[in-house]
Order: C-alpha cells, then sequence, then structure tokens
C-alpha cells in the first residue's frame, strides 16, 4: 500500500508538472487525446480535437528509412521557437510574448493562448482568492470559480501547492482584461495565420464552418503535422454524421488509417506503457470504423490513406 509520505511525493511531482505546462507555456497543444476541451466558453461547443502530446522519447521506435509498409517517410523535428523563454516577472513575461506575436510569432501567439485557456477557473479577485487560501490551508478544501467540485488536500503540504497553482493562476489572468475568450481565440487565430500548426487544429476546432476548417486542417497536414490526420478523420466524421457532406464517409476513414500507419511507425502497441495503450486503441477505433465500411469502401479508404501520405512532401513531424 502507498504510504503518505510517497503519496505525497507522486503528487508533488504530478503537479509540478502541472505547472509548468500551465505557468511556462507548453507548445503543443493542451486538448490531449482521451482528454477534455477547453473550457465550453472558449470552444463554442464544438468538438475538441484530439491531439497528441509529444510522448517521452524512450517509449518511441527508431524512425527507420525504409518502413515495413513501404512508405519511405523522413521524420522531422517539429518546429520550436528561435528564441528562449522570456524573463521576469509574469507582467514582463507576456508582455514579451505579445510583442513577439504581434510581429507574426506563431509560437509566441500559441504560447499567450495557452496561457490564458485556463483562466475561466481562476479566482477573480485578491478577496476571492484570500478567501479560497484560507479555506485551503484551514480545511485543506476550496472550490474555483465556475466549478460545483471542491479542490481537495489531504494534508498541510498538498494544501500548500493547491495554494500555490491558485496563487499562480491569478497572477497570470489578473493581466489579461475582458473576456478570456477573445484573448484565447485572438492569440490563437495569430498563432495559426502564422503556420504555427498545433494552433491550427486548435482553431479550427473553434471554427462553426466545419468545411472551413477541413481546410485548415489540411493544410496543417500539408505543413507536416502528423497529428493533423487524427483530427481530420474525427471533422470529417463529424460532418458526414451531421450530413454535411454525403461523401465524407471514405476520405474519413483514409485519414483515420493514415493517422493509425504513421502512429505505428513510430510506437509500439503494447499494454506496458501508456503511449502502448494508446496506440492499441488507435488500432481498436480503426477495427471500429474499418467494420462501419463496405469492402469496397475500405479498399478504397486504404488506398487515399497511402496516396496521403505519399503525396505530402513536409511528411512528418
Amino acid at each position: 500500500m502507498m504510504t503518505n509520505r510517497y503519496r505525497s511525493i507522486v503528487i508533488l511531482a504530478v503537479i509540478g508538472i502541472v505547472l509548468a505546462s500551465l505557468f511556462l507555456g507548453s507548445e503543443t497543444s493542451r486538448n490531449t487525446v482521451e482528454g477534455s476541451a477547453p473550457p465550453e466558453s472558449i470552444t463554442n461547443d464544438q468538438p475538441a480535437p484530439l491531439l497528441d502530446e509529444e510522448p517521452i522519447d524512450v517509449e518511441r521506435r527508431p524512425p527507420p528509412t525504409q518502413l515495413e509498409s513501404g512508405l519511405d517517410i523522413q521524420w522531422r523535428e517539429r518546429p520550436r521557437p528561435a528564441w528562449n523563454s522570456p524573463k521576469g516577472d509574469t507582467k514582463a513575461q507576456l508582455r514579451a510574448l505579445e510583442e513577439l506575436a504581434e510581429n507574426g510569432d506563431g509560437f509566441a501567439a500559441h504560447r499567450l493562448a495557452n496561457r490564458v485557456i485556463g483562466c475561466d477557473s481562476s479566482f477573480r479577485s485578491t478577496e476571492e482568492l484570500e478567501s479560497a487560501i484560507k479555506s485551503m490551508r484551514e480545511t485543506f478544501v476550496y472550490t474555483q470559480p465556475g466549478s460545483d467540485i471542491p479542490s481537495r488536500a489531504s494534508n498541510a503540504q498538498e494544501a500548500e501547492i493547491f495554494v500555490m497553482v491558485a496563487m499562480q493562476g491569478f497572477e497570470t489572468c489578473s493581466q489579461f482584461e475582458g473576456d478570456f475568450r477573445e484573448h484565447y481565440l485572438h492569440w490563437l487565430e495569430i498563432a495559426a495565420n502564422n503556420n504555427h500548426t498545433i494552433a491550427m487544429l486548435d482553431y479550427a476546432n473553434t471554427m462553426h464552418d466545419r468545411l472551413a476548417a477541413v481546410e485548415l486542417i489540411e493544410a496543417a497536414w500539408h505543413l507536416g503535422e502528423s497529428n493533423a490526420l487524427l483530427v481530420l478523420a474525427n471533422t470529417l466524421n463529424e460532418i458526414y454524421q451531421n450530413g454535411l457532406d454525403p461523401t465524407a464517409k471514405v476520405p474519413a476513414a483514409a485519414a483515420m488509417h493514415a493517422f493509425v500507419e504513421l502512429h505505428l511507425m513510430r510506437y509500439s502497441p503494447s499494454n506496458d506503457s501508456i503511449v502502448g495503450q494508446r496506440a492499441l486503441r488507435y488500432q481498436q477505433r480503426l477495427s471500429e470504423i474499418d467494420s462501419l465500411l463496405l469492402p469496397h469502401e475500405r479498399d478504397a479508404a486504404r488506398e487515399q490513406a497511402r496516396t496521403l501520405i505519399k503525396e505530402n512532401e513536409n511528411c512528418c513531424f
């Protein structure tokens, strides 16, 4: 049985990782596979793009030059910003990112979007924050704005971590005035317009015009974003299910075939690791999709999948 001391260490480590991603700014999407969408006020109730955070390298297969499928894939490193993370306090960091973003830096704009995405659940005033901190330190419980589910700590050490998270969130979100959703969409649009591929997928998720969203997702794919195939499959399936395009059934399956084939080239299906279990889920999802296709549709989807990969000169990262 896990001891209280070990449990605390584990919780410290997990929350530390969360803090790093929340307040230092991740360059990958916050909408993860099997995960949840951003707050409803941000997403307009559109389905969340099912994106992968980049798994740890030890779980990855060494990418061979010639793959067993016969597809010659030249894996590339994911693009990264040319600048180091801004220094200084929160206000100084945000101002530096804003200057970069307004001058067309998609990485800075995406980082700003990620900084504001959780602000709907942050405390809105000093008084509200102080009251929550007092409650957490005295009773090990507080409730975040917009939530009916209280956050609970099991001891004083965990309570202080919750306090730190609340203070960090308040410090960041208090720098944004007005509607958090407007800030999110503003920076996300700038990032997407400057070819930040993850931002392109996230922004496509917010678009009411789902056919236009497909064009943006396909643009991200042609820039080399392999995750775009999964988002494309989900979006085309949504379009087909909603009757917007009765011909989208096979292209949706083709995008899923292409995504799974690329994914399995890099990650081994296994119950022994998180990415292995995810690969198994992808295989299962693909089998379910295939079961809904007629034989000639299944053959067409597979052929279209190979064409998708072969014709993308920038494939893939």
